[in-house]
């Protein structure tokens, strides 16, 4: 028997964390791997409501202390069950106090990271915060003794399994590379059209213009300043443009009152929504792992500007159809990609195709399955 441990509810589809931990059990239990899962702590990623506190920290110390707290209470709570697991597998490093407690219990642990923390925290350090240092000194001490107290350790990309290799000397005879999967609802080739209210509502409030969709869950901290990105840098520099942002997903809301945004929240059927816009975009400056929505964006065969943070662990063919660019010509390169979107969306189909092979449900149960093989003959 299998036990999965995560953070948060992993029912909300739009996150990545979620989408991933979601498939991991659905492709085991294709496998007739039997897999019980359970949520340790409530999802905790909010800035202080101290200013003061988010330029010399940029998180809030209680809310993770909370999440430790928590989290280690529901370990000691499933003891028997951690006991008697033949194999668990830690969802993400978020809560290394409950890693150790599990590890103490005897467990064979393999660690799905994720991503690599560290290497968000050392991205930071760009902007001489001297609270940026602290945390990537924090997070790279709890990452390192994590990574190597760990029976296996699981990367979803070739990029950061070299990173793990670099920060924390990982051996390869204890890794394994899983790449993010397609979420479900994206795996069609072709969207069905099914009427949606809120849809129709944001569809008629933009027509005639051009929408340009950025998807993203507001509480976490890189999409966050996405968002705070294109509400105060992206769109007041194109709003003489017939052009639309819509800012696709949950979180705490962001006050604004630009005329070319529209915060849309929550949409059910996202792969219509975003079907329906010309061009989707990632201006992320810091982040890690494989971003769930860039495969999405690409799975339906749309134009796309990134920067190269954002495409961080994606393997894709050089089709003229992405724009890689640093936040300070953003708004250049949307100009001109918005210009030529007839001759970037003839190279739909080929894009996606590719996604739809090497991303599918079936590549990452293959995958799944390399995994317990290699784990189980360790």
């Amino acid at each position: 028997m299998i036990l999965q441990l995560l953070i948060g509810s992993d029912s909300n589809r739009e996150h990545g964390y979620s989408v991933r931990c979601q498939e991991v059990r659905r492709a085991l239990n294709k496998s007739k791997v039997r897999i019980l899962a359970y949520v340790l702590a409530t999802w905790k990623e909010s800035e202080s409501n101290s200013p003061r506190m988010n330029r010399i920290l940029t998180f809030d110390p209680s809310n993770i202390l909370q999440m430790q707290v928590e989290s280690m209470a529901n370990v000691f709570k499933l003891r028997r069950q951690i006991r008697n697991a033949d194999l668990v597998v830690m969802e993400g490093m978020l809560t290394p106090l409950s890693f150790l407690t599990v590890k103490m219990m005897g467990a064979k642990i393999v660690l799905d990271t994720h991503g690599v923390n560290s290497a968000v925290a050392l991205s930071l350090l760009r902007k001489k915060n001297p609270g940026h240092i602290l945390r990537f000194i924090a997070w790279y001490m709890l990452e390192y003794w994590q990574v190597h107290f760990s029976d296996h350790v699981v990367a979803v990309s070739t990029f950061d399994l070299r990173k793990f290799k670099e920060l924390f000397r990982l051996s390869s005879k204890k890794a394994s590379i899983v790449p993010n999967v397609l979420p479900k609802e994206f795996q069609k080739e072709r969207q069905e059209e099914v009427y949606d209210e809120r849809i129709s509502h944001i569809l008629q409030q933009t027509e005639g213009r051009k929408k340009v969709a950025f998807v993203g869950n507001l509480d976490v901290l890189h999409n966050r300043r996405a968002a705070t990105y294109i509400l105060d840098h992206l769109a007041p520099s194109l709003s003489s443009e017939d052009i639309v942002f819509l800012i696709i997903g949950t979180g705490e809301r962001i006050s604004h009152n630009s005329p070319n945004v529209i915060l849309t929240g929550y949409v059910k059927n996202l792969p219509y929504l975003l079907d329906n816009c010309d061009l989707c975009i990632a201006p992320l400056d810091v982040g890690t792992g494989t971003k769930t929505k860039i495969l999405c964006y690409l799975s339906l065969g749309k134009p796309l500007l990134a920067t190269d943070t954002a495409m961080e662990g994606i393997d894709i063919p050089p089709i003229d159809l992405i724009a890689i660019s640093d936040l300070h010509s953003f708004s250049h390169t949307l100009s001109r990609m918005m210009q030529d979107l007839e001759r970037l969306s003839s190279r739909s189909e080929e894009m996606i195709g590719y996604i739809h092979k090497y991303y599918s449900y079936s590549a990452f149960r293959k995958s799944i399955e390399a995994l317990i093989r290699k784990v189980n003959n360790s």
